[in-house]
């Protein structure tokens, strides 16, 4: 994997967001740890 392409679904046509596979990897680390539990 090179890159993650991101978008909101509810605005199809509205920006895409791009990551690298190191901050795909360390954003889901942080979701599996808890980091964003509301």
């Amino acid at each position: 994997m090179r890159a993650v392409a991101a978008r909101d679904s509810k605005d199809p046509s509205g920006p895409v967001l791009t990551f690298g596979a190191g901050e795909w990897r360390t954003f889901l680390a942080e979701v599996k740890r808890g980091a964003y539990d509301a």
